[in-house]
């Protein structure tokens, strides 16, 4: 695809996205009258700007409602041991591989709507040696 198709592609799904669902139908046929491939790419691209829905407005990973971790509790292979600490941003655990002599701590990153101590998103980081 050239810089000037993907342009004009472009040029014609934000207009169309611009519209009420109404007129955006009469719109795309007039703007893709002649070219049924531009159609079927602004249509795509449509359908997937539908699709996703707004950024951030739900949880990371739909872990919203999880309660804090407490010790002993598993996240993926690792063996939570302790909280390290909290911020405004959620929270931080040390944590273990029993398969392997490795810890990690594990941050869980709290949801933007949300002032409580719930957790959106958690992930092993950080690895050092045990």
């Amino acid at each position: 695809m050239t810089p000037e198709r993907w342009r004009r592609i472009t040029d014609v799904f934000h207009a169309a996205r611009g519209r009420n669902a109404a007129s955006r139908s009469a719109f795309l046929d007039q703007a893709c009258a002649a070219d049924l491939p531009l159609r079927v790419e602004v249509d795509a691209l449509l359908a997937a700007d539908t699709d996703a829905g707004a950024f951030g407005e739900g949880p990371a990973l739909g872990l919203a409602d999880e309660a804090p971790l407490e010790e002993g509790a598993t996240l993926g292979p690792y063996c939570i041991e302790t909280l390290i600490g909290e911020s405004g941003m959620g929270e931080v655990y040390r944590a273990r591989r029993p398969s392997r002599t490795l810890r990690v701590t594990s941050s869980g990153i709290r949801s933007r709507s949300r002032s409580s101590s719930t957790s959106t998103a958690r992930r092993p980081c950080c690895t050092a040696p045990a």
